[in-house]
């Protein structure tokens, strides 16, 4: 059974020049994966580049849109409370990483302002050439993800 991303932000954390910055770039990349339907998100398709002044994440590598394979892989990789099938608990998330420097409250804006971003992704995939059916099949999908994102803004209390 491959860990979960909770296992692998702390690794990264433990390591990382910058955690902060290097937890959000893998939480980005989860949307990512999460939007596009790049199940096949495991461990072994992560890793940490080490140079003389920095250790961080690398440059994504081997992400497709593995919805489109004909045996239909699961996502691999999950949050500690993630179901399959549904979205994560972003909010939940949020509260479980500031055990590795990430502020909730901060985290969970961010969290929110992105759903912004992940709303453009069927522009960005239009303006990148993409095949029109892909993109007709993730359209719904990628406005789940951007709404489960926007789900992690935090409340203020009136």
């Amino acid at each position: 059974m491959p860990a979960r991303h909770d296992v692998y932000c702390l690794a990264l954390a433990r390591v990382a020049t910058a955690p902060a910055r290097e937890l959000r770039e893998y939480i980005l990349r989860d949307i990512l994966n999460l939007a596009l339907r790049n199940t096949d998100n495991h461990g072994r398709n992560t890793a940490i580049l080490r140079s003389d002044t920095e250790i961080a994440l690398s440059p994504i590598f081997d992400f497709a849109p593995m919805f489109l394979d004909p045996e239909g892989i699961n996502r691999v990789s999950r949050w500690e409370d993630e179901r399959p099938g549904s979205q994560p608990e972003w909010a939940a998330i949020c509260e479980k990483l500031q055990y590795v420097l990430l502020d909730p409250t901060g985290t969970r804006t961010w969290l929110a302002a992105l759903s912004n971003e992940v709303q453009k992704l069927p522009d960005i995939m239009h303006a990148c050439r993409v095949e029109d059916e892909i993109i007709e099949r993730l359209t719904s999908w990628i406005g789940a993800v951007a709404d489960g994102l926007k789900s992690a803004e935090p409340r203020t209390i009136a």
